[in-house]
């Protein structure tokens, strides 16, 4: 019975997190809520978010290209980094709610590829 409710407590905070997550930054997350508990890495990772290449940069200078659409968020944690830590570091990054969907129909969040041991690229639908 006693994990029963913490599951049910779990799903709750992990609800919540989304909610806050789609309400306080400009992207909205489309993963399964069971992948907030997946563990992507240890102690210290990185998401590397480039999307200079997309069209709706195109046509921008690199220096407008590098201020809104290019971004390293480092997050260092003792133990087990899991995708719901993630999220809890974009939600307080400038990057992600600094009114970039302006500029960016690629606002859906479908998770993350692993390219080296520490460093995962995002991966962002239109």
């Amino acid at each position: 019975m006693e994990n029963i409710i913490i599951n049910l407590q779990n799903r709750i905070r992990n609800k919540q997190l989304i909610k806050k997550f789609d309400n306080e930054t400009d992207y909205n997350y489309c993963m399964d809520y069971e992948d907030l508990e997946e563990v992507i890495g240890r102690d210290n990772i990185i998401i590397f978010d480039d999307r200079r290449d997309l069209y709706e940069f195109e046509y921008w200078n690199d220096e407008e290209k590098n201020k809104y659409s290019y971004n390293y968020l480092h997050i260092n944690k003792m133990g087990e980094i899991k995708i719901k830590d993630v999220l809890r570091c974009m939600i307080h990054d400038s990057f992600y709610n600094n009114n970039n969907n302006l500029y960016n129909n690629h606002i859906f969040l479908e998770g993350f590829d692993k390219t080296t041991d520490i460093q995962y690229n995002i991966g962002c639908g239109s």
